[in-house]
């Protein structure tokens, strides 16, 4: 009996003597390192914090040029958005303003149709307002004087009327489609009065329809 005793009393001494230096060689160091890590990921999250912010300071808006079409105009604009402003382990979208194409989102020679991406871009943009907590958006839209054929069919005989349309059709799909509450959402149409260039070119028509996305304290 003596002897088993003493068996269990040497098994027991070897297993603290075991756990003290998986502690002390193996488990302590890790962590330290850990630590070490995660120090060094928040001072990195605040400079970038910090640099976005100063570029926030610099630049009233994100423009993103309207050459791009489908997915990498989408993972674009998610950037774009995600860049603005970083702090710890949490992205605040809070002051975000975006111009977006409006040949981005619907085709230009059709009330109805949406352009390649369009409604993928939305759910993008639902996604980002699903994760920004209380927030307002709002949705300024900007058109041409351009009325396409197919607008008659809808008794739509203005570029304030087409505007409306597509503006519609934004709030519409995101509370639909991407159940996004209404109430979130604003609507501002602002039709043909402010041109970005000059309309009576290809060009300028193109830059001046554009919607301006942004994010604000509710």
């Amino acid at each position: 009996m003596k002897f088993f005793n003493l068996i269990i009393l040497i098994l027991l001494l070897s297993m603290m003597i075991f756990s003290i230096y998986f502690y002390t060689v193996k488990y302590k160091p890790l962590q330290n390192k850990i630590n070490q890590i995660e120090q060094e990921k928040n001072a990195l999250l605040v400079r970038m914090a910090s640099i976005d912010r100063e570029y926030i300071e610099q630049n009233d808006s994100l423009t993103i040029p309207s050459t791009e079409q489908g997915q990498d105009f989408i993972d674009s604009l998610q950037y774009q958005i995600e860049k603005i402003y970083i702090e710890s382990d949490t992205v605040n979208f809070i002051g975000a303003s975006v111009e977006i194409p409006m040949d981005n989102i619907f085709d230009p020679d059709s009330i109805t149709v949406w352009s390649v991406g369009g409604k993928d871009l939305l759910v993008r943009i639902a996604n980002i307002l699903k994760r920004s907590g209380k927030v307002q958006a709002k949705f300024e839209i900007y058109n041409d004087c351009y009325i396409p054929d197919e607008a008659q069919i809808y008794a739509i005989k203005t570029p304030w009327q087409v505007a409306a349309k597509r503006g519609v059709d934004i709030i519409q799909y995101l509370t639909d489609s991407c159940e996004i509450g209404q109430a979130i959402l604003t609507l501002e149409i602002l039709g043909p009065n402010y041109p970005l260039g000059d309309t009576t070119t290809e060009e300028g028509r193109q830059r001046t329809r554009r919607i301006v996305f942004s994010i604000n304290e509710k």
